[in-house]
């Protein structure tokens, strides 16, 4: 009973499911390096205009930047495990190394090759 009454209010306030947020990251655990929006929203049965409010709920940020966070999470890790940055690159969907080093810069304030010297001390 004290369970449906936590459910009830979760879709009131307007946030997504817990299965619903697991899709997401499942499907950004598999396509990273292209998950779209659109897509997002179909693999939740959800419109996008939806998608994008109900997730700002949820998880306090757009989907848009938790989709780049979770790149550069994965970046980090890959690069961690010593994988060449053209290649991590290529995996967390950008085409050029410079344009991967740069928007990884931005979001961890240091350079690619200086997050793996980091991890390597």
């Amino acid at each position: 009973l004290r369970w449906t009454g936590k459910l009830r209010n979760e879709l009131i306030n307007g946030g997504l499911s817990p299965w619903r947020l697991r899709i997401i990251d499942d499907y950004l655990d598999a396509h990273a390096a292209k998950a779209t929006l659109p897509e997002l929203a179909q693999q939740c049965q959800l419109s996008v205009r939806q998608l994008s409010r109900a997730f700002r709920l949820s998880r306090g940020c757009s989907i848009g930047a938790y989709i780049g966070q979770y790149r550069m999470k994965e970046a980090r890790r890959r690069l961690a495990a010593s994988l060449p940055v053209k290649e991590v690159a290529r995996h967390v969907g950008f085409n050029s190394t410079s344009n991967f080093s740069a928007s990884f810069r931005r979001v961890t304030g240091e350079t690619p090759r200086e997050s793996v010297l980091r991890t390597i001390q």
